[in-house]
């Protein structure tokens, strides 16, 4: 096996090579006419013409190329540290939403803290309104069993001054019948 090209350039499988070309009859009786010898100056002198801008615009197109590198080279330079202003700008915001995160919790704390201190005040305080109720209750019993002795007092009263109205032998002394003063109770 060949590793070489198989055919050769301009090769038109077409056409074969082994076909004899029938030679040209005559030579041609062909003159150059003045204007397309001055057509073809004109055109050499474009195209040398065309070869100096080619120049000079290679040059300048070399420029702006190293150019566009160098700005390229200062923009890349100018998005890190724009890309690290950012990161750190993240950050800050990070700790500042912490912070007044921290500020917020804290505000909380203190308000449970003093809500807790008013809870306290107020359960101790009921608890001395309770003892104060058990010490105010006992009072409100003493003082019921007096006046419930007053009251039997001034019902024996009663009933003496009502047999004294009846005629039925009472003492003006008010003594009751078997001789003895009740005695009210102090209050």
């Amino acid at each position: 096996m060949s590793l070489g090209p198989t055919s050769t350039p301009f090769d038109n499988p077409t056409s074969s090579l082994a076909a004899p070309i029938n030679p040209l009859p005559a030579t041609p009786d062909c003159s150059v006419r003045p204007q397309t010898v001055v057509e073809i100056q004109r055109m050499r002198e474009s195209a040398s013409k065309i070869a100096v801008m080619m120049q000079q615009e290679t040059l300048i197109m070399n420029k702006r190329k190293t150019y566009v590198e160098q700005m390229t080279v200062y923009l890349n330079d100018r998005i890190k540290e724009l890309n690290k202003v950012k990161r750190e700008l993240a950050q800050e915001t990070r700790w500042l939403d912490l912070s007044s995160n921290r500020i917020f919790e804290l505000e909380e704390k203190e308000k449970l803290i003093k809500l807790q201190d008013i809870q306290s005040c107020l359960n101790d305080q009921t608890q001395r309104n309770n003892a104060d109720v058990a010490t105010v209750g006992k009072s409100l019993a003493d003082i019921q069993a007096q006046a419930a002795t007053v009251q039997t007092s001034i019902d024996a009263i009663k009933a003496r001054m009502a047999a004294i109205n009846s005629g039925g032998g009472g003492s003006s002394t008010g003594a009751a019948p078997g001789g003895e003063v009740p005695v009210a109770p102090p209050l």
